[in-house]
């Protein structure tokens, strides 16, 4: 269910099978971790800056910089990993994250993909994940549809292109 993705799990996850490109990826397994490594590369980022600012002659900046180099060459295969599978969930084939190689156009395009909502149906790539609705940043981009339901009313069928057919046409 959704509360199985919390952002411990997912970053567990996202460590767990690093070359497991065969499966499926909720929001939330995609998401927490981009956080999570947005956050942590900022950091390190602003170490370097302030190291090269306020303290030139020290190691700092070189030190910062090493570490995320380091932290880059570590989580080079589980980011494409987990984007692959994230885009396995919404119908996609891997060998569209491609698109992020794509100036400007292409990884705007990417995000939009990512936050869509996974198809809650087995698909080629296997079943629904744990969490697929419901967790992490991206959550919120499909829960209009779902507050807006009358009580009873079962969803439709999953096309993961609805709303953004015109960007493909």
């Amino acid at each position: 269910g959704a509360s199985d993705m919390t952002p411990l799990a997912a970053d567990r996850a996202f460590f767990k099978n690093p070359f497991d490109f065969s499966r499926r990826a909720c929001r939330g397994a995609f998401w927490w971790p981009t956080l999570f490594n947005t956050l942590f590369l900022c950091a390190i980022s602003g170490a370097a800056v302030a190291g090269t600012l306020f303290l030139p002659h020290t190691p700092l900046p070189m030190v910062a910089l090493g570490v995320q180099v380091l932290f880059l060459v570590a989580t080079m295969i589980p980011v494409l990993t987990v984007t692959i599978r994230r885009f396995h969930d919404v119908g996609l084939s891997g060998w569209w994250t491609l698109l992020g190689m794509i100036p400007l156009v292409g990884p705007l395009a990417m995000i939009v993909i990512a936050a869509r909502p996974g198809n809650p149906d087995e698909n080629r790539w296997g079943p629904a994940p744990a969490g697929t609705d419901g967790v992490g940043p991206g959550a919120l981009a499909g829960s209009v549809d779902v507050m807006a339901r009358p009580a009873g009313h079962k969803a439709k069928a999953h096309n993961p292109w609805q709303g953004y057919v015109v960007l493909f046409e």
